[in-house]
């Protein structure tokens, strides 16, 4: 089966009432939500009585094999087979100890393992995206879908019961483990402050804009140092990101070029320029495998982030009359 030319997924809730729908179809006509790959777009009316109208024209907005892998609708990301936001999903399935193939078989889902979002670069999840595709290739089994499905309903519900009653604290626990995560975000530290332990080699960026991409980022930092670059964990929502060195000593001078650019000491994150976007960056010896944000976690986050940019901003503008007295803590302006 050809991926590429097969009917998008596509979940009852995003066909609409409409028994009789015309669907275009753009060639390579965006890019992938999940794994970046350019994919054929979707485009229809889910509105009978309002066909020539723009406000229900609804669109596939990931490729058909991450829809496949996970087991999802290509124009809202929901679930085929419970109609839950995926990322639910997987927490009610782990909170259920649904994680092995039996269990999944026997809730009747196709669910891959999650090995292309979980890649580090976009190169890794191009790269695994392509392999999914090769596997599920030759593999017949379609998608299960919502309809027909109150048996593995039912089953995750009684699986889930017990853990539902005896779990009156999740709020505040859900809270505590969000703070316990934005700790891990260093937005104190420092660019000219080198750690001491010489195994970090990684810098935390944030104050990111939606419209800076993952490579334009690396190409910032390539070019500045005549080597590769890789990302270890970005989130355009939260407006973060974490880059690594391949060494200790790349790392070290990536910050000396930095700092000397702006010919000033900073003991905050340095305010650097991607594409003409103010963007603030420091070392972070933090884990940031450790950090995982739901999606409305991530909006917090993004607040965080522009609450550190305008306190930063303000701390860096000096007034004429005392420029003298702190000229350590002045940023040249970009």
């Amino acid at each position: 089966m050809d991926l590429q030319n097969e009917t998008p997924a596509v979940c009852d809730n995003c066909l609409g009432d409409n028994p009789y729908i015309e669907m275009k179809r753009l060639d390579n006509g965006s890019e992938c939500k999940i794994c970046s790959k350019i994919f054929n777009v979707f485009k229809w009316n889910n509105n009978k009585s309002n066909l020539k109208g723009t406000a229900n024209l609804r669109k596939t907005v990931i490729c058909s094999t991450c829809s496949r892998s996970k087991n999802c609708c290509q124009s809202c990301m929901l679930d085929l087979t419970f109609g839950i936001d995926i990322a639910t999903r997987d927490n009610l399935l782990k909170l259920a100890k649904i994680d092995n193939l039996n269990d999944l078989n026997e809730l009747n889902l196709n669910i891959t393992n999650d090995v292309v979002s979980n890649a580090k670069n976009i190169t890794s999840r191009l790269y695994n995206s392509r392999q999914l595709e090769f596997k599920f290739k030759n593999d017949n089994n379609g998608i299960n879908h919502l309809i027909d499905n109150d048996n593995s309903m039912k089953l995750l519900e009684s699986k889930l019961s017990t853990l539902v009653e005896s779990s009156p604290n999740k709020d505040t626990s859900s809270k505590k483990t969000f703070i316990q995560n934005v700790k891990l975000l260093p937005f104190n530290s420092s660019l000219g402050h080198f750690p001491s332990n010489n195994n970090v080699r990684s810098f935390f960026l944030f104050g990111i804009p939606s419209s800076l991409s993952e490579s334009q980022i690396l190409d910032y930092f390539n070019n500045l140092i005549s080597s590769t670059v890789s990302i270890s964990l970005y989130s355009k929502e939260g407006k973060f990101a974490f880059i690594e060195f391949k060494s200790r000593q790349l790392a070290e001078t990536t910050a000396n070029k930095l700092l000397t650019s702006k010919n000033k000491k900073y003991k905050s994150p340095l305010l650097i320029t991607i594409e003409n976007n103010p963007i603030r960056v420091c070392w972070s010896s933090r884990n940031n495998n450790k950090i995982n944000f739901n999606e409305d976690e991530l909006k917090k986050v993004s607040n965080i982030v522009n609450k550190q940019m305008i306190k930063l901003s303000k701390q860096d503008y000096i007034p004429n009359n005392n420029k003298e007295k702190l000229t350590h803590s002045k940023i040249a302006k970009n």
